[in-house]
Order: structure tokens, then C-alpha cells, then sequence
């Protein structure tokens, strides 16, 4: 399965919504395209002075349909709506998740400014685009197709006019949404660049402002949104070529109209309200090319976007628990010739090997980057990949279950992160104490 349809199968949870705002634009659209064809009709009654009854139930009869077609116009704006805001929720649900299931050591080495786009800015582009850009270029593709064939009907003549731009604006549009996909891409990155900066410089502002280096740090700013903006100009570049393709067609192509039915109505092969009736689709034909050339674009913004995002998805993903025995105590600890290094970087850690066992009471002493920290992640399971073997109880860490391990393991970093709300709140979580059991953990850490 490709990343576009494994994509697509992401919002199979709003099939029911995307084919109530397909049936709901098909209705609207067989409603408005018939309206043309009976103004030729009234028209035609008019030149060929028929009956008042006729032309006042004719117009009825359009009038009717007309207020119908608002109707539904309004309840698929609605639902069109409805159905993005929640395409959007979803996905962003999704993306978190996938952030929370990530391995500690993969959220270390990526750029919070880069996940945080991925799932605030990515996620929007991609739901929007994914779950109602297909039903609305299927429903744009259906409307194009009835209006050509109530246009052939009338003329088929002038009909051969109209299609003679197809095959350019075929052309011209498949070489444009490469180059949208590419660019894109290329745009989301210089984004996340943007966001890490913002994020670094405001956390080291202090330290900045300590040794007057806030021109150095502007600079550094100034660079990044260069480099973004060149790809959003190519972006725009690349889109406003599509748009003055269209708005060509969409100029020229009635006078051509025009200039040609005039002819045929003077020979009295089509009728006047023939001629207007075509003109008028002439309007009805430009919403859904224009409709079908900027979703086509935003389909492939979309897909230069869900390549960062499927990735995010699938890709480092920690397993669901580590392990599969669970320890109810920690009687022993032994490292035995561990090595490990960051990526390609020197090693961290090489052939460390010790023992402790319960009632020992040890210091791991060291200057800075010798490899305290390290030791300590690697017995939290925070990072694999390492050389040699770690064993509690005499047990591989890698079968024992994290969520066990957790629970016989505290860990009091040198940098406490407090999260949003009071201090009773980052003591409980989700936990259930009674406030007793809150007062005594505060006297114990000496927080009271």
C-alpha cells in the first residue's frame, strides 16, 4: 500500500461524513446545472411567443429549483466545515499519540520545534487536504463532466472549442504539482527550523543577554526565515502560474464563445437562448476547473506534508511495554562490559562493567560528559542499542517490562520540569490519594 492511500485509510473513521458531503454537493450540482437549461428553454418560449402559462410555470419551476439548490448550498458549507475541523482533531490526536509512543532517545535527538509542527501545522495541511480534498474532487470532476455533457447537447460544435484547452491545461498542471509537492516538502522543513529557533534562543535568553549576543542570535533568525521564504516564494511562484493559466482560459475562452455562436445563431443552426444557456455554463464550467486545479494543488501541498507525517507515524516507535517480566523488587544491578555511543560520536561509555546489590549504597562520580547521565538512561531503558549486558535480579533489562521497572525505580533529575497547575496536581496526575498520603509525600521531599 502506498504512503498516500495508507494516508487516506487514516480518516476511513469519516466515510459516513465524506459521502453525506458527496451526496449533498451531487445534489446541489445536478439542481444548479439544470437551471441554465431551462432559462434556454424560457428563452426559446419568449422568441417563439408562447403562452404566458408556460413561461410563468417555467419561471416557477427555476425559481423552485433555485431556493433547493440554496438550501443544500447551505447545509454542504456545514458540513464541509464540520467535517475539516474534525479531519484536523483527529489527525492531531493521532500525531500526539504517535509522540507519546516515541522512544525517549529518538525525542532527545529530535527538535521539539520540529515535532510541534509536525502535529500542530503538518496535521492541519494533511486532514484538511486528505479528507475533504477527495470527496471534493471526486464531486468537482462529476459536475465538469454533466455540465461538458448538457454543453454537447446543445452544440456540440462549441463544445470542440471548450476542449481544445484541455490537453494544455493538462500538461501544464501535472508539471506544476511535481514541482508543488517538491517545494513544499522543502517548506515544512525550513518551518520546523523556524519553530527550534524561536524555542532555543527564547530558553538561552538570559545566558544571550549575559554576553550581548542578541545581533549574533538575530542574525541566526534572519537566516532561517530567509531560507523559509525562499521556498514559500516558490510555492506562490508555482501557484500563481496556475492561477493565470485559469484566469486565461477563464478571459479568453468566452470570446471565443461568443464570437463563434454568434455565427451559428445567425445561420440558424442554435438558437439565442441556445447561445446564452451555453455562455452561462461557460461560468458553471470555470468553478469546478478552478475548484479542481487549486485541491489538485492542495492535495499534492497535502502529500508534501504526509511524507514528514507518516513518518512520524510508523517510524521509531517504542514498544508497547519493553518486556515481558514483571519484577516486584530490585535485589541486584550489574553492568557487565556495557559500551555505547550517540550515533557516530565518540563513545559515551566503553566496557563498563559493576555490581550492587540491595543495602549498598553507591556514588558514580565523574566530570561532566563522562557518561553519569548515560548510565542512568541506559538502566531506565531509555536508550537501546548499546554493547554488553545490563541485568537486574540476574534478568536482561530488555525482558523486563518498563512499566514494572518504573515502579522500583526512582529517578530525581537535576532539572525538574513542572507542568502546568498546582503543585497537589503534579504530585497526583492521574493517581487517587487521600490527602494525607499528599501531605506526607510533601514532608518526605521536603517540599513543605
Amino acid at each position: 500500500m502506498t504512503p498516500y492511500r495508507q494516508l487516506i485509510a487514516l480518516f476511513a473513521a469519516f466515510r459516513r461524513q465524506q459521502f453525506l458531503l458527496l451526496s449533498l454537493i451531487l445534489t446541489e450540482t445536478v439542481l444548479t446545472v439544470s437551471i441554465p437549461f431551462l432559462i434556454k428553454h424560457l428563452i426559446d418560449k419568449i422568441t417563439e411567443s408562447r403562452g404566458r402559462e408556460a413561461i410563468f410555470q417555467l419561471g416557477l419551476l427555476i425559481i423552485a429549483i433555485s431556493l433547493c439548490a440554496v438550501v443544500i448550498n447551505v447545509i454542504q458549507h456545514y458540513q464541509w466545515h464540520k467535517l475539516r475541523l474534525m479531519s484536523i482533531k483527529h489527525l492531531r490526536a493521532m500525531l500526539f499519540e504517535a509522540a507519546m509512543k516515541k522512544r525517549a532517545a529518538f525525542l532527545k535527538k529530535n527538535h521539539s520545534g520540529d515535532i510541534l509542527t509536525k502535529i500542530i501545522d503538518d496535521g492541519v495541511i494533511v486532514a484538511q487536504h486528505l479528507s475533504i480534498g477527495i470527496p471534493m474532487l471526486i464531486a468537482n470532476a462529476f459536475r465538469l463532466l454533466i455540465i461538458l455533457v448538457v454543453m454537447l447537447f446543445i452544440s456540440p460544435a462549441l463544445t470542440l472549442v471548450v476542449l481544445t484547452v484541455v490537453p494544455f491545461y493538462y500538461i501544464l498542471f501535472n508539471y506544476l504539482n511535481k514541482k508543488l509537492r517538491e517545494t513544499s516538502k522543502q517548506e515544512r522543513v525550513g518551518f520546523s527550523g523556524i519553530l527550534n529557533a524561536v524555542q532555543e534562543i527564547l530558553n538561552g535568553i538570559d545566558t544571550i543577554k549575559l554576553f550581548n549576543k542578541e545581533s549574533f542570535f538575530s542574525s541566526i533568525f534572519s537566516q532561517k526565515l530567509d531560507g523559509h521564504f525562499h521556498f514559500v516564494k516558490r510555492n506562490l511562484f508555482f501557484n500563481s502560474i496556475g492561477t493565470g493559466a485559469t484566469t486565461f482560459i477563464i478571459t479568453m475562452l468566452p470570446v471565443a464563445i461568443l464570437l463563434t455562436g454568434s455565427s451559428f445563431v445567425l445561420e440558424h443552426s442554435l438558437s439565442l437562448g441556445g447561445l446564452i444557456a451555453f455562455y452561462s455554463y461557460l461560468a458553471y464550467l470555470y468553478e469546478p476547473i478552478n475548484n479542481l486545479s487549486d485541491y489538485q494543488m492542495g492535495v499534492q501541498t497535502a502529500l508534501g506534508s504526509s511524507d514528514r507525517v507518516f513518518d512520524f507515524l510508523h517510524h521509531d516507535v517504542e514498544p508497547e511495554d519493553g518486556g515481558a517480566i514483571h519484577i516486584d523488587s530490585i535485589q541486584s544491578i550489574e553492568f557487565r562490559n556495557v559500551s555505547f555511543a550517540y550515533d557516530s560520536a565518540a563513545p559515551a561509555l566503553t566496557n563498563l562493567s559493576f555490581a550492587a546489590v540491595a543495602g549498598d549504597k553507591v556514588a558514580i562520580v565523574g566530570r561532566s560528559g563522562s557518561g553519569k547521565t548515560t548510565l542512568i538512561n541506559l538502566l531506565m531503558k531509555v536508550y537501546d542499542g548499546y554493547d554488553g549486558e545490563i541485568f537486574i535480579n540476574n534478568i536482561d533489562i530488555r525482558q523486563i517490562s518498563r512499566s514494572s521497572l518504573y515502579k522500583r525505580i526512582s529517578l530525581v533529575e537535576q532539572n525538574v520540569f513542572v507542568f502546568e497547575g498546582s503543585v497537589k496536581e503534579n504530585i497526583l496526575f492521574d493517581n487517587r490519594l487521600e490527602d494525607a498520603e499528599v501531605e506526607e509525600i510533601l514532608r518526605v521531599s521536603q517540599v513543605k
